[in-house]
């Protein structure tokens, strides 16, 4: 559902910079029915995904250099600081529409969820319920048959 109360598909959505989309999913785990739920979606400009990625580079190699100065560790510390920099980034880089947070209720013990995974936002994915610490599997709804 969007803000004004219409119901909006993955397919309708078309947001400008950094807008929030709500999408209508499902929670399921195993043995028990599924249950409806809201995604919140964030989709992220290219200039937030580059400020992003700078400075999850900026951060990682900062954190390099004092690390220079401990004896032996330095040998592993720097190169994966270094690396992993460039890592972080391209991967901030990449996150288009990230998973800001997921309303429903858990299929299990029947508790409300209101949880903020974070991350790149792809279907099916596993969130964990708070109350019951059951994998819950995050999907999209099934269309209408036929």
């Amino acid at each position: 559902m969007n803000g004004t109360g219409r119901a909006v598909d993955a397919e309708q959505a078309t947001p400008g910079a950094d807008d929030t989309v709500e999408l209508p999913a499902t929670l399921s785990a195993f043995g028990a029915s599924p249950e409806a739920a809201i995604v919140i979606v964030r989709h992220r400009s290219v200039a937030t995904r580059v400020g992003r990625a700078a400075v999850a580079l900026v951060v990682a190699w900062l954190l390099a250099f004092p690390a220079i100065f401990f004896p032996v560790v330095h040998f592993v510390l720097v190169p994966g600081l270094v690396v992993g920099g460039v890592v972080l980034a391209g991967l901030r880089l990449a996150e288009s529409r990230t998973l800001a947070r997921v309303r429903g209720v858990c299929p299990r013990c029947h508790a409300a969820l209101d949880l903020a995974p974070g991350g790149r936002f792809r279907l099916p994915r596993v969130v964990q319920c708070g109350r019951c610490r059951n994998e819950l599997t995050l999907a999209a709804p099934a269309g209408p048959a036929g």
